[in-house]
């Protein structure tokens, strides 16, 4: 959920504000997340890439997640979580199986929990996990020094936050349907 509320109204800028300064000067933004990683990427010219850093610190430290605008992504999510691929799906299965807990938590939202998302859920979530010994900052193309800079200001919460261990436990784990 967190991945598909990239780019949504956040404490400098609104959803519509972030997509069209972006759109005027040629950059674009996209989030990926997997079990260990939520990855906000910057693609953009040299000469206005400072204004599209301004607008990934934004998406990236300081969301918002206005309540209604959680609700309006619902229909988004039912689509990406309909679309997953059986072969992606049998991945998900395998690290439950083998990990139980932790690693073994899907990637993806479950059914019964579409719809259940609140903003205060999603903002303690980024809070205790965006931190600053869980982040890092890379550039490619980009001078040092600026990046340097840009790590500097960003706004995020310090220390480590929560410990997570994944034990391996192995097993089989039966899913009746994947498709």
């Amino acid at each position: 959920m967190v991945r598909v509320t990239a780019g949504l109204t956040n404490k400098n800028s609104s959803y519509f504000g972030v997509t069209r300064n972006l759109q005027q000067i040629g950059a674009s933004l996209t989030t990926t997340a997997d079990r260990e990683v939520v990855s906000y990427t910057l693609e953009g010219l040299p000469n206005t890439f400072d204004i599209g850093l301004k607008y990934l610190a934004d998406v990236s430290t300081k969301q918002v997640f206005k309540p209604w605008e959680v609700l309006d992504l619902l229909p988004r999510l039912k689509y990406e979580l309909a679309g997953i691929p059986p072969q992606v799906r049998v991945l998900d299965l395998l690290n439950k199986a083998a990990y139980r807990t932790g690693l073994g938590n899907t990637l993806f939202c479950p059914k019964r929990l579409v719809g259940k998302h609140n903003s205060e859920t999603l903002q303690h979530y980024v809070n205790s996990l965006f931190t600053t010994n869980r982040s890092a900052v890379a550039g490619v193309g980009v001078d040092h020094g600026e990046l340097v800079a840009f790590a500097q200001t960003l706004d995020l919460e310090s220390g480590a936050g929560p410990s997570t261990s994944g034990q391996y436990y192995g097993g089989e784990y039966q899913k009746g349907e994947i498709l």
